[in-house]
């Protein structure tokens, strides 16, 4: 009796056993040589010798732990691990799914690698109830027809940290990730580069590293050097050249708690890679939706290879049919750069294209510099009522510095819409400073069926082909301008008020400071923005700072994203002692 008892507590001890380790069958240490019996039979904390490559396609529906990088079972068995190391798994078939994890609860996956599907996503989430952790994971050269190297749907929730997602390849949809009515997080170090959507029929090539759909994104990949982490060179034969969305709801957070060193960085992505005039967003395609912004690096996204034709557009950011977008920083929170946080360069062709009706669109806080539209403006607001009716797109801009951008064929800022009168476009703009741009005829380019109110805005240029307004002369378009600083007041409609013309005295142009100098006319020249965003200034200083020393125009506010404060002569001086 005695003897049974001891057999039946040791294969007890056996079955609840909190770590095993897999390897290689010539590896004696190792309590299986098989990973699926690990799984099927509970274990929550597998650990995997990196000897060997594991080849299989694995099935889990439970909760469970897979850990790489071990050097072989017994290091596993002693929990040695260096952190860095990684178990590489790839399918023994490779039209198989390496990891199918279906209706499971809790799953940690950390340092493997997975590789090499063809025909199938290395790894499908599928009504995961609790959260599938990837941490330290490499997902690389698989293809499928969609979500090459993570297929997520059915209310399934990820997360995604210290990861490098690449070299993934699909037809449809979603080069590296396909998201559908499912929640997905990517934070910490995580780079997601060279992925693509190659697919040439219409309604593929969509989202070169990301498809989602009714899908709840948070991101929050980035780093300073704009290679460590981030979404880099992506693309996209059709739409969305890193990120094609719909009806999705989107936040992009650089400055969220203690990570506020690392923007959110897009870099190289291009969408409409085929060059065949399809295909827009070369960072982000939003079709309807919500995405939320800050602390954003955009560098050097491109609408096309060639930038050409009127449908390549939208290099950093194409929204549409009702999308809302907000791109703003937090002034509580620290920065990853010197104000602003938002840095848009480098880009080729529209940088940012609002279309249809029901879009929103406010940007605020954002440096946008250096980037070149050989077809249409910087920015392009678009309404073609003829195939949606409703109003829109109401666009905001507020607390920006637009500055040695090229608009070949158009001015930086340019409307257009449908000449039926069905739809009305709204532009606010207010405390931005337009300068050193160079376009073709009016920065601000109005076209028919527009409502545009600027405000306290520094539009100012040297080139002798650029001024400031080219407004459409029609009873639809309603110009409301008041109070800025321009430097040819000839070209400035009529009706205008507060009309400054004079230099903007700025800090250093030279080396693109536009602070505001001591003597510069911006300064006190203005009464509030009517519906302003902020009481704060692109330095997050507070507005209405008033210089006893000026005599004010009409109020104690600067024109421009600058507001201007006296150094502090006691700490100049040297009297903080």
């Amino acid at each position: 009796m005695k003897k049974i008892v001891c057999m039946l507590v040791f294969l007890l001890c056996q079955t609840s056993q909190a770590a095993v380790s897999v390897g290689g069958s010539n590896d004696l240490d190792c309590h299986y040589h098989d990973l699926q019996s690990a799984i099927n039979d509970g274990h929550d904390d597998i650990r995997l010798s990196a000897q060997s490559t594991i080849s299989g396609a694995f099935t889990i529906s439970g909760s469970t732990g897979i850990q790489g990088g071990f050097l072989d079972c017994a290091a596993a068995n002693a929990n040695n691990n260096d952190g860095t190391s990684k178990t590489t798994i790839q399918a023994n078939n490779s039209d198989f799914t390496i990891l199918n994890i279906n209706q499971a609860q809790n799953v940690t996956l950390k340092q493997l690698q997975l590789q090499q599907t063809v025909n199938a996503p290395a790894i499908i989430a599928t009504g995961v109830s609790g959260l599938l952790h990837l941490d330290g994971i490499e997902l690389n050269n698989n293809d499928a027809d969609s979500g090459a190297a993570l297929h997520i749907t059915q209310g399934s929730m990820v997360q995604i940290d210290n990861s490098h997602i690449h070299h993934n390849n699909v037809l449809t949809k979603g080069g590296a990730i396909f998201c559908d009515s499912a929640s997905l997080t990517i934070s910490q170090n995580n780079l997601i580069n060279d992925n693509t959507a190659s697919g040439t029929a219409f309604g593929t090539g969509i989202g070169g590293a990301i498809f989602a759909e009714n899908c709840q994104m948070n991101i929050r990949a980035g780093h300073q050097d704009g290679q460590s982490a981030g979404f880099i060179n992506n693309q996209s034969s059709d739409d969305g050249g890193a990120i094609a969305a719909e009806n999705s709801n989107m936040t992009f957070d650089g400055q969220y708690a203690f990570e506020t060193q690392h923007p959110i960085v897009f870099k190289g992505n291009i969408s409409d890679v085929d060059d065949n005039g399809n295909g827009t967003g070369g960072a982000i395609y939003m079709h309807r939706g919500v995405a939320f912004l800050q602390s954003i690096w955009m560098d050097g996204n491109l609408g096309s290879p060639s930038g050409t034709g009127q449908f390549n557009r939208g290099a950093a950011l194409h929204a549409s049919r009702g999308a809302e977008v907000v791109l703003t920083q937090d002034p509580t929170i620290d920065c990853w750069r010197s104000k602003p946080c938002n840095l848009i360069e480098n880009s080729n062709h529209v940088v940012l294209y609002i279309q249809r009706p029901d879009t929103s669109f406010a940007m605020t806080d954002t440096e946008v510099r250096h980037n070149d539209a050989p077809y249409t403006g910087i920015i392009w607001v678009r309404n073609s009522c003829c195939i949606d009716n409703g109003d829109g797109p109401f666009v905001t801009l507020e607390n920006n510095v637009f500055h040695h951008n090229t608009s070949a064929n158009s001015g930086l800022i340019k409307t257009d819409a449908s000449t039926n009168d069905c739809c009305q476009i709204s532009i606010n703009m207010q405390h931005n400073t337009i300068t050193d741009n160079v376009g073709n005829g009016g920065l601000v380019d109005i076209n028919q069926n527009v409502t545009l109110n600027f405000n306290n805005n520094i539009i100012h240029n040297v080139d002798e082909d650029t001024w400031a307004f080219d407004i459409f002369d029609d009873p639809s378009t309603t110009a409301s301008i008041d109070c800025i600083l321009v430097e040819d007041g000839s070209l400035v409609p009529n009706h205008a008020t507060g009309v400054l013309v004079g230099d903007p005295l700025f800090f250093d142009s030279t080396n693109e400071n536009y602070h505001l100098t001591a003597a510069s006319p911006a300064i006190d020249a203005c009464e509030p923005a009517i519906n302003a965003l902020s009481p704060l200034d692109i330095d997050t200083e507070n507005r209405g700072n008033d210089l006893p020393s000026v005599n004010n125009l009409s109020g104690s506010h600067d024109i421009g994203a600058d507001e201007f404060y006296l150094p502090d002569l006691i700490f100049k001086q040297g009297f903080e002692g």
